[in-house]
């Protein structure tokens, strides 16, 4: 227009009728439009071309990515989707590989190195992930790998007084001050991912330290969840899983048999948010020495399901329709 619909008088081009309408009401051969708007098109870019590019932030942050692993193996577990499972697992085994050293977390990873201490988030998000995809894959060393790394965050940013997670590590850079972050936002906070993954690895893992560490970290943050719980609303899903008594499930079998896999989607097709599951394999290949696992055999060799709370169990199941009754 001769105004101009943006800055100094300028236009930003749009259209304002489809192109075969507008061709209709003026008598244009549609394809000799189109033509016309391609080379339009090019002449445009070759001139866009000209600009200086904007920088393109393409590093690889820790927390992010145990976020986002957590995410696919649960998607993957929930709609049986391999594709999903395997791209988590693709997901973990690099960032464990490029920036975990099996004692400490670089934050970000770029152009074939990783750089800077790793704060809170990363090792509260990395244990949720990995939680996740041992429930999904029943993987050995995920596991394993989140309770190496929730040692390490006690170690590194515990407050062994009052309770609670420090963002930054013992040995960080000299700071004014070593906040606990607590605020849930767009993102939720490092202490609240790690109240609810400790205390499910607890379950899992059998290690009560790690919900004592979670038990702290709540009545730390207890005066907020009291007076402004709307601000902490990922610790309340951990608050929740504490107040409840959790499903511990145990699947017994051979994962590769087709009875497991339908014991399995019995289970994955039941919403149960205060849960966990592990897998106890008839042949020992894939087992863990958890106290959980502890006495569950398969059953005439049939995939073999028991439910639990306080590691005390009803009788084992075979049934799938049992199974699912039971859960709902």
């Amino acid at each position: 227009t001769e105004k101009g619909n943006f800055e100094k008088g300028t236009n930003a081009l749009f259209i304002q009728k489809p192109p075969k309408k507008f061709c209709e009401d003026n008598n244009i051969d549609y394809e000799k439009l189109l033509l016309l708007l391609q080379n339009a098109k090019d002449k445009l870019f070759l001139h866009r071309e000209k600009r200086i590019k904007p920088g393109l932030d393409d590093k690889i942050l820790t927390s992010w990515n145990g976020l986002m692993i957590g995410s696919m193996a649960n998607a993957g577990r929930v709609f049986n989707n391999e594709n999903y499972l395997n791209f988590a697992e693709k997901s973990a085994g690099f960032i464990l590989e490029k920036m975990w050293n099996g004692e400490r977390f670089v934050r970000s990873y770029r152009l074939g190195s990783g750089k800077l201490n790793a704060y809170l988030d990363d090792y509260a998000f990395m244990i949720q992930g990995l939680t996740e995809l041992y429930e999904s894959t029943f993987n050995p060393r995920w596991l394993e790998t989140a309770v190496d790394i929730a040692h390490q965050m006690s170690e590194l940013f515990e407050d062994n007084e009052s309770g609670g997670f420090f963002f930054t590590s013992k040995d960080h850079e000299e700071l004014i001050v070593r906040k606990k972050m607590s605020q849930d936002g767009a993102i939720p906070s490092g202490n609240s991912i790690a109240v609810l993954s400790l205390l499910r690895l607890s379950r899992i893992s059998g290690k009560i330290v790690f919900e004592k560490m979670a038990e702290k970290t709540m009545k730390v943050f207890s005066n907020i969840l009291d007076s402004a719980p709307a601000a902490l609303h990922m610790m309340l899903v951990g608050l929740d899983f504490y107040l409840d008594t959790p499903m511990e499930i145990v699947l017994s079998g051979n994962l590769e048999s087709k009875d497991t896999k339908e014991m399995l989607n019995v289970i994955n097709g039941v919403y149960l948010p205060n849960n966990v599951i592990a897998f106890n394999s008839s042949d020992g290949s894939q087992n863990l020495s958890l106290p959980i696992l502890k006495d569950k055999s398969p059953i005439d060799n049939s995939a073999t399901v028991f439910l639990c709370e306080n590691y005390a169990c009803k009788l084992p199941m075979i049934d799938p329709e049992v199974v699912r009754k039971s859960l709902e």
